[in-house]
């Protein structure tokens, strides 16, 4: 039998995830002489490496050619104040690469016993002065440097054990599902998922520099099913070419124009791949997928109004994405524990420059208000247009998913661990005029008092090129007030739940769209609660496809009877 490479334990049969210790099951990689292998995990009562970068340009073994490309002064900066977390075998090429851009890191790490390099980057960061760690930068996969697994107690109708995050490297507190803001730390991190040199060096010198007044979402492609909450995202985006983004079949064109929408199943992957495949025209261009992922194998499918499959992308559909920007909110779209290589993995070795996804189940709305994973595509890429870093952009896309509805929280709390970056958390899409910070400070006062977190501080967004870290931790501090704690919680007897809906006043439309996802109330589970002034019924069930996976459909539906919302997982549960 297998065993567990982490703790030793005993593995099934095609498990995904080791139910001893939690952490995800990787395939064993073929060695060459470019990558040592990094070995057999040993016995953590071994010496642990915890190198602080003290590199100098000079006096690395190998001197690279001085006319190689280099980060900008900006990103220089911020790599001084970078956290860098490697495999014992890529230590010695890190600290050639750094020490070729005349980088002093704030510190590297790594471990003979890779489970303990989370436990010493939190402390690393408490032990440094303030303000010396800034970000973390993850470099390698699941088996070089594996993700927190932070067990999923806290969500019914789910099959995830564990959400894996890169999130708390940065954290200087235990993480604690009742305390949901720490899912979040101050810190943010990104992973370069290949410890291969020539990637980690392309990725770590490729800044993007893209007008403010240009137009960077390149395409979307989204699931029938998800195309009202996907139009809503993308309208949300500055600079649209006017009228290109609305639906677009594969017979009318043969190109695609910036801005469009792809919708799939009428769009396959053939089709996609026929016109998609050199990959992006424009450097650093945002691409945007709402579509189906599965933890079986790295392939993202599209669903019709009627729940049909089919295929809409996997690892080679695109072959050169020229330092693209891409963000899924697929279900494991940012996984990497398939036995072949996984998308965003594929992604790094073709040229991409970052990449968003989910490394678990995720969750969205079947229309609007827009929802979860829905809410970290928007805040997110609308962020990035607004000046702010890649990690802070992300900070602020999960503080806006955690506390949009406070009758969700469990949604929101899953969705800000399981959404990690990939990438350099402290690259920016646009370069804006360099603003100071208390300038930056001033506009934050003088904003809108309606909308989101984000509207009411899109004057700080919007001021510097490069926003200090300690304004976006303020930023997140405003949102405590907007996730008051539960009053009450108590379930419905599932003998009275038809009973309890017959009562409401949608109680036709709930039956329907039950109906239209294939739902099924025989399994059905039904709670009551409030959180401050709200308060509503949620209605629990499964989809009951005939030979299709099964999905978690979710209708939260207010005190006076109304249907509000439909919230729908992208995957299979």
């Amino acid at each position: 039998m297998a065993q567990c490479q982490f703790c030793g334990g005993t593995l099934g049969v095609k498990v995904r995830f080791c139910s001893n210790c939690g952490k995800p099951i990787v395939a064993t990689k073929a060695t060459d002489s470019s990558t040592p292998y990094a070995g057999s995990v040993v016995s953590s009562t071994k010496e642990i490496k915890a190198t602080a970068s003290q590199v100098k340009s000079g006096n690395s073994a190998s001197q690279l050619d001085t006319k190689t490309k280099k980060p900008n002064s900006l990103s220089i900066d911020a790599m001084g104040r970078t956290l860098f977390i490697v495999p014992e075998y890529f230590l010695s090429q890190m600290k050639e690469i750094l020490a070729e851009f005349g980088v002093h890191a704030a510190g590297i790490l790594s471990s003979p016993d890779p489970s303990l390099l989370v436990d010493m980057s939190q402390q690393f960061i408490r032990n440094a002065l303030q303000g010396t760690v800034q970000y973390v930068c993850i470099v390698g996969d699941w088996r070089d440097v594996p993700p927190s697994n932070v067990p999923n107690d806290f969500m019914d109708f789910d099959s995830d054990e564990f959400c894996q995050t890169d999130a708390l490297f940065g954290a200087t507190e235990e993480f604690n599902s009742e305390e949901p803001f720490t899912a979040i730390p101050e810190i943010t991190v990104g992973r370069i998922p290949l410890a291969d040199r020539k990637i980690v060096h392309r990725v770590l010198i490729s800044d993007p520099d893209v007008p403010d007044s240009q137009n960077s979402f390149q395409y979307g492609v989204t699931a029938q099913c998800w195309e009202v909450a996907s139009k809503e995202i993308v309208s949300s985006f500055t600079n649209l070419d006017s009228g290109s983004h609305m639906g677009l079949s594969p017979e009318d064109t043969n190109t695609i124009p910036k801005s469009a929408v792809l919708c799939s199943p009428e769009w396959t992957e053939q089709h996609f791949r026929q016109i998609a495949s050199p990959g992006p025209s424009e450097p650093f261009g945002v691409i945007f997928f709402n579509v189906h992922g599965g933890a079986d194998d790295p392939q993202w499918v599209g669903e019709s109004k009627d729940g049909d499959y089919v295929e809409i992308f996997q690892p080679g559909t695109i072959s050169d994405f020229n330092s693209a920007l891409l963000l899924t909110e697929a279900c494991y779209g940012g996984a990497m524990f398939y036995d072949s290589p996984s998308i965003v993995e594929h992604f790094f070795s073709n040229g991409g420059n970052s990449f968003v996804g989910s490394s678990t189940i995720a969750y969205g709305a079947r229309s609007t208000p827009l929802s979860s994973a829905d809410l970290i595509a928007k805040h997110y890429i609308s962020s990035l247009y607004a000046g702010l870093s890649q990690g802070e952009s992300l900070k602020l896309a999960k503080l806006e998913a955690l506390t949009e509805d406070p009758l969700s929280v469990e949604y929101g709390l899953k969705t800000a661990l399981s959404f990690n970056l990939f990438g350099a958390p402290w690259q920016t899409l646009t370069r804006s005029p360099t603003t100071s910070v208390s300038n930056t400070a001033a506009q934050g006062t003088s904003t809108r008092s309606s909308g989101s977190i984000l509207d009411k501080v899109r004057g700080n967004l919007y001021a510097p090129s490069r926003i200090k870290n300690d304004t976006i931790n303020k930023i997140r501090d405003r949102y405590l007030g907007r996730l008051p704690p539960r009053n009450r919680q108590f379930m419905i007897e599932k003998a009275e739940i038809l009973t309890k809906l017959r009562e409401f006043r949608d109680f036709s439309r709930i039956i329907q769209q039950i109906d239209e996802f294939r739902g099924s109330l025989e399994d059905s589970k039904m709670d009551f609660v409030s959180a401050g002034d709200s308060k509503c019924y949620r209605l629990f069930c499964q989809t009951d496809h005939p030979n299709k996976s099964k999905k978690s459909l979710t209708l939260m539906i207010d005190s006076h009877g109304q249907l509000k919302k439909t919230i729908v997982s992208k995957g299979s549960v």
